[in-house]
């Protein structure tokens, strides 16, 4: 369409089949007028593909949190985030943990790393400079992904590679207009990082565009 695909995201093929499982979690939240807000999920899922060519059995067990705190000076907000998980049995390509880019590292390529088993934090630090027009925001995240028997056929099969070792990125940008626009630059620090500029909406909308 643009005459260069190379710049695009790699659209994946999948294990297809009929997929019979559930999921389970567990949530748990800071009681309101708590200093810190926060929130802690466990949770499992899994169950049995039946695949066009093979089937696969597996469980995919994963603990997540996340904790904001919030000052009235300048509408200053920290928010932490931390997730973890681990697979067992044989995953299909779909299933595999993925790292980098948008929403994970940013300042990588586009889920560029993978595996069985991963853990990734985040922090991002914002606060008002020029309310409403302009808000300043700073994020920095640190990720890994390795993988066992579980995910090393899928991983073959897709070429995607694990982290090796911890990777990390760092993000800085504004928000205009109550932060409904934001423009970012973003650097990924180890082997493979880049300069990444994103344009996006506020999360909060997403869901409406």
């Amino acid at each position: 369409m643009f005459g260069n695909a190379q710049g695009l995201r790699p659209v994946r093929s999948i294990d297809n089949g009929t997929f019979v499982g559930g999921e389970l979690s567990l949530r748990q939240t800071a009681p309101s007028g708590a200093a810190w807000g926060w929130e802690a999920e466990l949770r499992t899922a899994g169950g049995r593909l039946h695949g066009d060519e093979r089937a696969f059995s597996f469980l995919r067990p994963g603990v997540s949190a996340r904790a904001n705190r919030n000052w009235t000076e300048r509408n200053g907000q920290l928010e932490l985030q931390g997730s973890a998980g681990a697979a067992g049995g044989e995953l299909p390509r779909q299933a595999l943990y993925l790292l980098g880019g948008r929403g994970t590292l940013p300042g990588y390529a586009f889920r560029s790393f993978g595996g069985d088993r991963f853990a990734l934090t985040q922090a991002t630090l914002s606060t008002d400079l020029a309310r409403p027009w302009l808000r300043g925001r700073a994020f920095a995240g640190a990720g890994w992904a390795g993988s066992g028997d579980a995910g090393a056929r899928s991983l073959e099969v897709w070429g995607v590679e694990t982290s090796g070792s911890i990777r990390t990125s760092v993000r800085v940008g504004a928000g205009v207009f109550y932060d409904v626009l934001r423009l970012d630059v973003a650097r990924g620090l180890g082997t493979g990082g880049r300069w990444e500029l994103v344009l996006e909406a506020n999360r909060s909308f997403w869901g409406m565009l």
